[in-house]
């Protein structure tokens, strides 16, 4: 078996980050990623205990 990637030989690996905090009250908890290079590939979330 191979242990090759089977991405286009024009692919690249996408690294980036990503953080959350918990708020005080511990109901929610949200933060910001991203994804460098050229994905242009990152936003914001948010949970919230329902």
């Amino acid at each position: 078996m191979s242990s090759k990637p089977h991405a286009v030989d024009t692919m690249h690996i996408h690294e980036g980050t990503g953080w959350v905090t918990l708020s005080e009250d511990r109901k929610s908890f949200g933060g910001r990623y991203y994804n460098g290079i050229d994905s242009e590939n990152h936003g914001s979330l948010k949970f919230d205990k329902i």
